[in-house]
């Protein structure tokens, strides 16, 4: 540099090398030592506002500063003798120590981002107090409940595990005949009463419950020594048993849910047997007929043509009629 003092082109080639290897605020110097190692030196630049360097400043020699004319060529500079030598960290190509100091090291190490992703979270551990939210436990692989029972209650020793309700579901077997006494006279799939395949689930059944007010449907009168008690009217409610049948005689003929007729079921209830008239017209009927409706007897209705007057046979049809009515009544 002292060689082109004076001499602007030379200084201004310089600073233009300078410039090619700056970084900013900063520029490299390298020198090339005897056994071939390259050493670099960084030097510390101040620039002014057009980006012109003003200052350079050389570690071991001091800082220069430089004057420029008005076409960008350097005009003059000012700085230490040239004949210093500059600091360097010996070979190797290690850098020289920085001009200007770096933040001093902090006191924990910071935490450099991993090149993979981390594995998965540790399972969260149970907090002594219940948390507010949701563990983040998986779910389990396996159910840890056990599977719904068949039936709702366990069926006593003794019913039969088959007996169902005739059209009902599974649920409704001799567990669910156990829940209330009235459903012992309900008839399973088997055609077999809820008292015949459930007698366990029957005898601790609870009664149903006696309230003040009168029942919907009639009650069942107490049944004579010696009657079915399992006996019931063919198709009909429970309470058609022995003791509906002690009523009325015509009743006793009446076939029951096992075809048994009422007079062999319930013979305390029958004492004597039923009435064969009740089941036909009388004849007493049949002459106040003739009386109302002809001078002649009934034999003597149907002409030898077969004609019959439209009366007659109106009259003839309305009576039978009424005389199944009241028979489907009372049987």
């Amino acid at each position: 540099t002292q060689a082109s003092k004076g001499h602007r082109m030379p200084m201004s080639w310089f600073l233009f090398n300078v410039e090619l290897a700056a970084d900013g605020d900063e520029s490299f110097f390298y020198e090339r030592k005897d056994l071939g190692d390259i050493v670099r030196m960084t030097v510390l630049l101040e620039r002014a506002e057009d980006g012109e360097i003003e200052k350079m400043t050389v570690p071991g020699c001091g800082t220069w500063s430089f004057d420029y004319r008005s076409d960008g060529l350097v005009r003059d500079y000012d700085g230490p003798d040239c004949a210093c030598v500059p600091l360097s960290s010996g070979g190797g190509g290690a850098p020289s120590p920085h001009p200007r100091p770096t933040k001093a090291p902090t006191e924990q190490p910071t935490k450099a981002p991993t090149e993979q992703p981390t594995l998965l979270p540790a399972p969260p551990r149970p907090t002594r107090e219940p948390a507010p939210r949701p563990s983040l436990a998986a779910p389990t692989d396996v159910p840890t409940s056990t599977a719904p029972t068949a039936s709702p209650v366990a069926a006593c020793v003794g019913d039969d595990p088959s007996w169902t309700k005739r059209g009902g579901p599974e649920t409704k077997n001799c567990a669910w005949v156990g829940l209330w006494a009235p459903r012992c006279d309900v008839r399973g799939n088997n055609n077999l009463l809820a008292r015949n395949s459930c007698p366990c689930a029957c005898a601790a059944a609870p009664p149903p419950v006696v309230t003040a007010a009168p029942t919907a449907s009639p009650q069942a009168a107490p049944l004579c020594v010696g009657d079915d008690p399992d006996w019931t009217k063919r198709g009909s409610p429970s309470f058609k048993n022995c003791s509906w049948v002690s009523d009325w005689a015509p009743r006793c003929d009446v076939r029951g849910e096992d075809a048994v007729l009422a007079w062999d079921a319930c013979p305390c209830a029958c004492p004597a047997p039923p009435v064969a008239a009740a089941r036909s017209i009388s004849p007493d009927v049949c002459k106040s007929f003739s009386a109302a409706t002809s001078t002649r007897p009934i034999s003597d209705i149907y002409t030898s043509d077969g004609y019959t007057s439209g009366a007659t046979r109106a009259a003839g049809a309305l009576l039978a009629v009424v005389a199944v009515i009241f028979l489907a009544v009372n049987l």
